[in-house]
């Protein structure tokens, strides 16, 4: 099972067009509302990947709570919530079909008067129980063995590549299309199912929640021995890295560069050698996407690069949160199946994964 924890509940309304104008009245072709936000994006992937893979953890606004649970249940998501008061965030996509454009309005809520200390308990809480379901398949590290085997050896170019060369990877063909449900068939154990095997922590954190709280919630992952991916940046991943180190980061490049203090645009030659430096220090996995440039990742300082999939677009929402479902899902599978993720195999399904969504006017789909 994976968990994806999401602190930026959303209400997602698409909206298509034949063509958006500014200063003009705008008349809709279509309409459609989603559960969002996207951790749950994400969620909803994976259990398109394999049905009943994914549990979502997410706060809700009590107002407009009803409406957000009964477009899960559509999408057959399983959802644990915490209540606070008011609503949950909406957000709105403008799709102008005829430039293939993509516009995005996010309504920020207004700060809320509310116990945030009994709240964000509640929140841990369920967290915990979570992931004291089962059995860890990893053991206490929750890591896959190569993050301590790679990297150490200045020579050791057994997967990926220098970071000075660019590595396009396997055909991106190969094996995208394969859903054949395997992060289940884990052991003997009738309760091994239950079992979370990682956890995908995603989105901003509102300022209704404690500075400190992603950092929290990551170190609770890592502690419980299970992977953890965080797509979150800035002073909340740093805050993260000074309690724990998520197993796998994935960011886009601004939010790598602004994290991390380098320059923004950077060199390919000079990005590349950066991203594996860096992986080589966290001793773990790094994931930079890069818009419909070519993907970039490190593995305890071994170098990997993937082509994106170029498609004529629909809706580019949610297509990094479809990314880290198909990703996350292929890196256990590949772990599971083998005893040691296939970084390659994950950035090309993540990118397959991607490339359907942004064909879909569904925000988080591979259909």
């Amino acid at each position: 099972m994976i968990l994806t924890v999401c602190l930026s509940s959303t209400l997602q309304k698409t909206v298509t067009f034949n063509k958006v104008l500014l200063t003009h009245v705008n008349r809709s072709t279509s309409y459609r509302l989603d559960a969002s936000g996207k951790a749950v994006n994400t969620a909803r992937v994976l259990d398109m990947l394999e049905p009943g893979v994914s549990l979502s953890l997410c706060p809700l606004g009590k107002e407009n709570a009803d409406l957000f649970l009964k477009l899960a249940e559509q999408d057959k998501l399983a959802v644990k919530t915490v209540m606070v008061p008011g609503f949950t965030r909406e957000c709105l996509t403008l799709l102008d079909s005829s430039n293939h454009e993509t516009t995005e309005i996010v309504v920020g809520e207004p700060a809320l008067d509310f116990d945030r200390e009994k709240a964000e308990q509640e929140f841990m809480e369920i967290l915990q129980k979570a992931l004291s379901e089962g059995t860890d398949p990893y053991g206490k590290e929750g890591t896959d063995p190569q993050l301590k085997q790679e990297g150490t050896d200045p020579k050791s170019k057994q997967e990926g590549t220098d970071p000075k060369s660019k590595q396009e990877g396997t055909d991106p063909q190969s094996k995208q299309e394969g859903t054949a449900p395997q992060l289940k068939q884990r052991g003997t154990d009738p309760q091994d199912d239950k079992a979370v095997q990682a956890v995908v922590l995603a989105g901003s954190r509102p300022a209704m929640w404690s500075e400190d709280f992603q950092a929290r919630i990551s170190k609770v992952a890592v502690d419980a021995g299970v992977i953890l991916l965080a797509d979150f940046c800035g002073k909340d991943l740093l805050r993260t890295l000074e309690q724990c180190t998520p197993q796998i980061i994935k960011i886009n490049e601004e939010e790598f560069c602004s994290t991390f203090g380098y320059e923004f645009p950077l060199p390919e030659d000079k990005l590349r050698l950066l991203i594996s430096e860096k992986s080589k220090e966290l001793k773990n996995v790094i994931v930079i996407t890069r818009g419909t440039e070519e993907t970039y990742a490190a593995r305890n300082g071994v170098f990997y690069s993937h082509p994106v999939e170029k498609v004529v677009p629909v809706n580019t929402t949610a297509c990094g949160d479809t990314f880290n479902a198909g990703f996350i899902y292929e890196y256990l599978k590949t772990l599971n199946e083998t005893g040691k993720a296939d970084v390659q195999s994950a950035l090309s399904k993540g990118t397959w994964c991607a490339a359907r969504n942004a064909e879909s006017e569904v925000p988080g789909t591979i259909r």
